[in-house]
């Protein structure tokens, strides 16, 4: 429309405004395959505007290996544009990241080959030995159980994808035996002065190492496959070994016990032998004889404390040849001896018994061995042939072994004792003694009776017995194998009293005594024994009877004569009227010469005791015996005792002025005045006033109350 003061019209038309043209650019078509999407680029110009790129027509990025379209259009209302082109995955071809490993292995290992490879999947692998295929070896490892020597060889991989294949470096198998004897060194005996060899067959894989001992020491030098001995002497006797090995092992031979013989000699020795101790015990000697042997001398030695020589006699091989033998010196221990054949004899060859030496074995408490052996003094070693040519011997010790016997005195643990004799067998003889125990049987009796000792025992058991016992455990004397009688005799030469066998008139009066004293009912007395000792009294033993209806029997105790003693009571019948009593000084020692107290009996009178009464020596339990210290019996005279019971005292109760006068009888002995308000309270005082004797009268003064009072007299 015209818009003018001077002109008018108008007209009617469209206007178009077209889109721009922009440009599309595409990038990264050329990538390598990895397993994930590749994305091409896309740009624009002007930059920034909107756009769709698609791949053959996805718009989802490719991961497979291949070519694909790229179609990139703008898509914006005032831009128009397009760009097309080709994105290219590339595939990877297969690549090893960890090689095979050559390996040495022993037989028998298992074995495995690995690789690692990465490239486009898929990675597919085919293993080979000495680049030969080995069938359905087709994984990333390979493994060969249990090797042998034919599984040796080069071994690679050929790693392959679809795209391209690569293969491995070789890995060598080297299999390797460790070494193996197959032949072991020998043992051998030889001489002295030749020649020992030792050799080894071994196999396994190279190179093999060789090592002898001796006695588990290297030997210097000795790395070869045998070892040489060159004029060998005893020291080289021993136990040989070999040490095979190779890089990879090793094995130690068997051992070769390598024996070096002196050359043949004549061999004379004691012949070891056993037997109980206390008897006769015969030693052969023999000769092992090559058979040119005629004569030979030697002298024995042996322990005099264990074996005591008898006699020797001719073995049964040369009974019709000679024996001579020297006893001069067997106090001391030593026997010569010679031995000959006839002239012109030899002795066989073998091994033969010349001569039999006999030995009384002494006793001994425990087994043991003591020695015979060869010696030169008084006879020298000497072996000869028929011509008088010396002969090379050896002489070889023998061993006797010696087994304990039954010995007297030994009673402890009973029943059969150990075979010694000790402090506890004293102990034990003491109480058969005693009569604490009793004798079980004739074979303890047997062993219990040893005194005397010359006899061994005379058939029933006193304190000699107990004193010979001691002289055993103390070692005073030598033990004895056990003897004398087996059973028990009567006693009836010891039931006198009076004197024991074997006094003869004139000899010293020994004497022990009971003592006598007196004493009120329901009083306490001490009844001495005493011994009348002549100083060579070790032991002694008694027993005394006494009427039970008088006197309590309270005890017994050593006497002051006898301290320090033994002191053994049996007090077991002692409500029968009977105790008895052993008493011992240690072995060897004495009593004092002179009158000894060697015992105290302890009694109660009886309160209804009127007569005296008798203690007197008797026999049982306990055997009347003393005995000295060589346990001989003494001949001793025994004196019985007596108590004087007195009757109980009255008593006699006056007035005298102001006081109350109590008397009684002072011959009754010591009494103690007591008093009481009322006697059946059972409490008794005391009276704390001061006895006075007058004449015949005891007196006691107490000062007269208005109160009741009772009197009495208490025994102390």
């Amino acid at each position: 429309m015209v818009v003018d003061a001077n002109y008018q019209g108008s007209t009617t038309n469209t206007l178009v405004i077209g889109q721009a043209v922009a440009a599309v650019t595409l990038g990264s078509l050329s990538q390598t395959h990895d397993g994930t999407p590749k994305c091409a680029t896309l740009s624009t110009t002007p930059a920034g505007l909107l756009a769709i790129l698609t791949y053959d027509g996805s718009a989802n990025c490719p991961s497979a290996v291949g070519s694909y379209t790229l179609i990139g259009t703008i898509n914006d209302a005032n831009y128009q544009g397009a760009a097309t082109n080709t994105l290219a995955i590339q595939p990877v071809l297969p690549f090893l990241t960890q090689q095979p490993q050559s390996q040495s292995v022993p037989a028998g290992t298992n074995v495995t080959f690995s690789v690692v490879a990465d490239g486009t999947p898929p990675l597919a692998y085919q293993w080979r030995k000495d680049a030969i295929t080995i069938l359905n070896a087709t994984n990333s490892s390979y493994t060969l159980p249990g090797v042998t020597t034919n599984a040796a060889g080069a071994f690679d991989v050929v790693a392959s994808n679809p795209y391209g294949s690569i293969t491995s470096m070789i890995a060598v198998l080297t299999v390797v035996l460790p070494p193996s004897i197959v032949q072991q060194p020998a043992s051998q005996t030889v001489l002295v002065g030749s020649n020992a060899t030792f050799t080894v067959l071994a196999t396994g894989t190279a190179p093999l190492g060789y090592q002898w001992c001796k006695n588990g020491s290297n030997i210097g030098g000795a790395i070869n496959t045998s070892l040489i001995l060159a004029g060998v002497t005893a020291s080289d006797s021993g136990n040989y070994t070999v040490i095979v090995s190779n890089p990879y092992a090793s094995i130690t031979s068997a051992v070769a016990v390598l024996t070096v013989n002196e050359a043949p000699v004549s061999r004379i020795f004691v012949v070891s032998t056993n037997g109980m101790s206390g008897g006769c015990i015969v030693v052969p000697v023999e000769l092992s004889a090559l058979g040119n042997e005629n004569a030979l001398g030697f002298s024995v030695t042996y322990d005099v404390t264990a074996l005591t020589f008898q006699s020797a006699q001719l073995g049964a091989a040369v009974a019709s040849g000679s024996l001579f033998i020297n006893p001069s010196f067997t106090n001391i221990g030593r026997l010569g001896i010679a031995v000959s054949q006839p002239s012109g004899v030899s002795f066989p060859a073998g091994t033969l018994e010349v001569v039999r030496i006999s030995f009384l074995a002494q006793p001994v408490t425990n087994t043991g061995s003591t020695i015979i052996a060869f010696a030169d003094v008084p006879t020298g070693r000497q072996l000869v042939d028929s011509l008088a040519n010396i002969l090379p011997a050896t002489y070889a010790a023998g061993t006797v072994t010696l087994t304990p016997v039954d010995y007297e005195a030994d009673v402890s643990p009973r029943p059969h004792g150990d075979h010694a004799v000790t402090i506890a067998d004293w102990v034990q003889v003491g109480r058969f003694v005693a009569g604490l125990d009793v004798v079980a049987s004739d074979d303890e009796l047997l062993r219990a009776d040893c005194a005397p000792r010359a006899n061994l025992g005379n058939g029933h058991v006193t304190v000699t017995d107990w004193v010979q016992a001691g002289r055993y455990a103390v070692g005073l004397d030598p033990v004895a194998v056990v003897g004398g009688p087996t059973a028990e005799k009567l006693l009836a030469s010891r039931l006198l009293g009076a004197k024991v066998l074997g006094a003869e008139a004139g000899d010293p009066i020994r004497t022990l005594a009971v003592g006598s004293l007196s004493g009120q009912a329901g009083q306490s007395i001490n009844v001495p024994v005493i011994l009348h000792a002549l100083g060579d009294e070790n032991a002694l033993g008694f027993s005394v009877a006494f009427d039970p209806a008088l006197l309590d029997f309270s005890g017994a105790v050593a006497g002051t004569g006898a301290a320090g003693a033994s002191f053994t009571l049996n007090a077991a019948a002692a409500g029968q009227g009977e105790v008895g009593v052993i008493v011992a000084q240690s072995p060897g020692d004495l009593f004092a010469a002179g009158t000894q107290q060697v015992a105290v009996l302890q009694f109660v009178i009886r309160r209804e005791a009127t007569n005296n009464a008798a203690v007197t020596f008797s026999d049982s339990p306990v055997v009347r015996e003393v005995s000295d210290p060589a346990a001989n019996v003494l001949s001793t005279s025994h004196v019985d005792g007596q108590v004087a019971i007195n009757p109980l005292p009255v008593l006699q109760i006056g007035q005298q002025g102001g006081s109350v006068v109590i008397s009684w009888p002072a011959a009754s002995g010591a009494f103690l005045l007591q008093s009481a308000e009322t006697p059946s309270s059972g409490s008794w005082d005391p009276v704390a006033l001061e006895v006075v004797t007058n004449g015949p009268l005891a007196t006691v003064t107490v000062p007269a109350t208005n109160t009741q009072m009772y009197f009495r007299l208490q025994g102390h």
